[in-house]
């Protein structure tokens, strides 16, 4: 997808401002997406939860921009099918910061196990 909008956005110079502007936020976050699946696949390692964490902050931080970008558009234009997209926005953020909650637990549940089990080592060979 990040192609084919890329490319529309190459193709299409007369296209309105705000649809080219929409074309590159959204070609820049594809390229985001693709940017973080080359280096988790690149480090050829188990997904550690951090993995998720960096996620979910993306996740979050996209939704929020797609959110406010419907928003300004729904302002600017009085559409109805803007503020929509907008209430939309609004659950993806929902869902995205949900996400990345349950992330941040994982890690401090795996990084107190680890802790522990780094405690019971040290103490077998002291």
């Amino acid at each position: 997808m990040t192609v084919v909008v890329s490319a529309l956005l190459v193709t299409e110079p007369a296209l309105p401002l705000r649809a080219s502007i929409a074309l590159g936020v959204l070609a820049a976050i594809g390229l985001s997406w693709v940017s973080f699946a080359v280096w988790v696949l690149s480090n050829r390692r188990i997904l550690f939860g951090r993995h998720r964490v960096v996620a979910g902050r993306m996740a979050v931080g996209f939704s929020v921009v797609f959110c406010v970008g419907a928003l300004a558009v729904g302002d600017a234009t009085s559409s109805r099918s803007a503020f929509v997209a907008a209430a939309m926005g609004a659950f993806m953020i929902v869902i995205a910061t949900t996400m990345l909650v349950r992330a941040r637990r994982r890690v401090a549940e795996l990084s107190k196990r680890r802790d522990e089990l780094e405690q019971q080592l040290g103490r077998r060979y002291q």
